[in-house]
């Protein structure tokens, strides 16, 4: 499964957000035990939208770890 999948099932109508809830829920199934429960609650504070509440933007999030660019934002550092 692409990690884009793990959102879909969330997103069914490809808004581009998902709740935090449900961001959270994605990230666990799609990285397993790869990452804490601190990693996986510091991704999500990072891609919360703007005035949202608790939306978070899972393809802003998608493109950043595709590209590497998570770890230059300082979301994460390179050891996971």
């Amino acid at each position: 499964m692409k990690l884009e999948d793990y959102y879909h099932e969330y997103d069914p109508l490809r808004k581009g957000s998902v709740n935090a809830s449900d961001f959270q829920k994605a990230l666990k199934k799609a990285f397993r035990d790869l990452l804490t429960d601190g990693q996986v609650e510091e991704i999500q504070r990072n891609y919360v939208v703007e005035g949202s509440g608790d939306c978070c933007n899972w393809p802003k999030f998608l493109h950043d770890a595709e590209t590497g660019t998570i770890y230059a934002h300082g979301v994460l550092n390179n050891n996971i």
